[in-house]
């Protein structure tokens, strides 16, 4: 059985679909404590696709709850917190992120 960081990005990618394709707001919501939860407890982000994870949780800044998306700022920071803050502004970049966003990171 694999053990931490490795067990942690594959839940990570199996949940990723479910973020942006959930109906229910609900369900968002406890996705993103779940990745926050896995950010934070993590000591690297090269465990993770940072492209894929950063593509995933920007979509939700359009999200018609404000809860989902103040929590998808929060999994960005937490993200940005074991990461190399470089790459994920030149990640961002190559995603279209407005510029305002960026400078949030």
């Amino acid at each position: 059985m694999r053990s931490g960081s490795k067990k942690d990005n594959n839940f990570i990618a199996l949940i990723l679909p479910y973020l942006n394709n959930s109906s229910n707001w609900h369900i968002r919501e406890e996705l993103l404590h779940l990745l926050i939860k896995c950010f934070l407890s993590s000591k690297d982000s090269h465990e993770f696709d940072s492209y894929q994870i950063l593509d995933s949780i920007l979509q939700l800044f359009g999200d018609t709850k404000e809860k989902i998306r103040n929590l998808a700022l929060e999994a960005i920071a937490a993200f940005a917190s074991i990461g190399d803050r470089n790459k994920m502004v030149e990640i961002m970049f190559q995603l279209n992120v407005d510029k305002e966003v960026r400078e949030l990171v």
